[in-house]
C-alpha cells in the first residue's frame, strides 16, 4: 500500500500537520489501526513498535496516546539500518511528542530483552523485512506482548512466510488493512472483522506477490 494522505484532515485538531515535518505522511493503514489500538488498550498499558523509520508510525500513535489521556506509554525502537533516527527524533520534536514517546536506539532483539514477559500490551513490528530478520523480531518480542503481536507489510513474501511459519493458523487480518497483520495472545481486537490468513495464502511456502 503506498503512502495515502486523506489522514491529513483527521489529525488536524491536533494542531499538527505534516508539512511540519521532514517525511512524507502516514499510510492510512497506520492511523485507522494505531486508533483501534489506543481506543483496546487499557489504562497505563505500553505499546511498543519495531522499525520506526522518519516517524510516522510513532506520531500517530503519540498524538492518538496523548488525546486518549488514559497514561499510555508508546515507545519506538530501531537500530538506524535506514539512518533515519536523527530524523525520527526531529520529526517527534515537532510534533510535540518528545515528552510522550521514549525513543530507543539499538537492536530490536537486544532492546526486547529489557522488557519483562507479558509487560507490552501491544508490539507493532515493522522494522528489517527481510525473513530472517522479521523472524528474529517476531521471537524476541512474543513474550513480552500480553495482547497483539501485530505488524505491517505483509503482502511482501519474505515478511508473511516467517509469520505464517510460526503461526499458521492464529494469524488474522482485516481487510481494511490488508498489510497489516495480528497474532492475537489474549482476545481478538474488538472491532476487527476476522480473516483467517492461510485463507488467504493456501500456498504460503511458495507463494509470491
Amino acid at each position: 500500500m503506498g503512502p495515502q494522505f486523506p489522514v491529513d484532515e483527521q489529525i488536524r485538531r491536533f494542531g499538527f500537520s505534516w508539512d511540519s515535518v521532514g517525511s512524507f505522511g502516514p499510510y492510512l493503514d497506520f492511523w485507522s489501526f494505531h486508533q483501534l489500538v489506543i481506543q483496546s488498550a487499557p489504562a497505563g498499558s505500553t505499546i511498543v513498535e519495531i522499525g520506526t523509520y522518519h516517524g510516522q508510525g510513532l506520531i500517530c500513535l503519540g498524538l492518538l496516546a496523548r488525546e486518549a489521556n488514559k497514561g499510555i506509554k508508546i515507545v519506538g525502537v530501531d537500530n538506524n539500518s535506514m539512518g533515519a533516527n536523527a530524523s525520527c527524533k526531529v520529526n517527534l520534536r515537532a510534533a510535540g511528542l518528545s515528552n510522550v514517546v521514549r525513543f530507543v536506539d539499538g537492536d530490536s532483539a537486544s532492546v526486547a530483552t529489557q522488557f519483562a514477559d507479558d509487560s507490552v500490551w501491544c508490539a507493532f513490528i515493522d522494522g528489517g523485512h527481510l525473513h530472517d530478520i522479521v523472524e528474529s523480531d517476531v521471537r524476541a518480542w512474543m513474550p513480552k506482548v500480553s495482547n497483539w503481536l501485530c505488524g505491517h507489510d505483509f503482502m511482501m513474501y519474505t515478511v508473511h512466510q516467517p509469520i505464517l511459519n510460526l503461526f499458521p493458523t492464529t494469524t488474522i487480518f482485516d481487510p481494511r488493512w490488508d498489510d497489516i497483520w495480528i497474532v492475537p495472545k489474549q482476545e481478538v481486537p474488538e472491532g476487527v472483522n476476522i480473516r483467517n490468513v492461510p485463507d488467504k495464502y493456501p500456498n504460503r511456502t511458495t507463494w509470491k506477490p
